[in-house]
């Protein structure tokens, strides 16, 4: 049994404790906390819904309900496919900065001026993307014509 319920919530510890800021950040830096209270966001969320179904439920059955939520939890909760491919493949989740561990290209790129940010969902998107950018050698290029080979390289 904890007492931890009586205590005062922070965002920043339920990201740090439920794993958030572990796969926040730079891929070889320390932990990051997000821009935004993701954290009080989810939770917030979960609120809302908890809530309107107990409407629902009075409405129907003349009963309420008690709503009970939590910032660890919520945010826990909000990690189920990082859980997933740890308990499924045994892969422990890492930092990759802007980058995707399973999309490619999915990140920001510096340039001369600032910053472009690049996602391609799906290979006729990479393509897209390549011509765009002027970049058509790329999606020609047998090592990147699939999303599985442009993670592999």
């Amino acid at each position: 049994s904890s007492d931890l319920f009586q205590r005062a919530g922070y965002d920043t510890i339920a990201s740090a404790v439920s794993g958030l800021m572990h796969i926040t950040g730079p891929e070889d830096g320390e932990p990051v906390r997000p821009g935004v209270a993701m954290t009080d966001l989810a939770t917030g969320l979960y609120a809302h819904g908890a809530i309107m179904a107990g409407i629902l439920q009075r409405y129907k059955t003349g009963k309420g309900l008690h709503i009970d939520c939590n910032l660890l939890s919520s945010q826990v909760s909000c990690l189920t496919h990082i859980a997933s491919n740890f308990l499924n493949a045994k892969a422990e989740a890492k930092r990759w900065g802007t980058a995707h561990g399973s999309i490619v290209p999915y990140q920001a790129f510096k340039t001369k001026d600032g910053y472009i940010v690049v996602g391609a969902g799906n290979d006729q998107q990479f393509v897209t993307i390549c011509k765009r950018l002027n970049l058509n050698e790329l999606s020609k290029d047998s090592k990147y014509k699939t999303n599985t080979l442009r993670v592999e390289h």
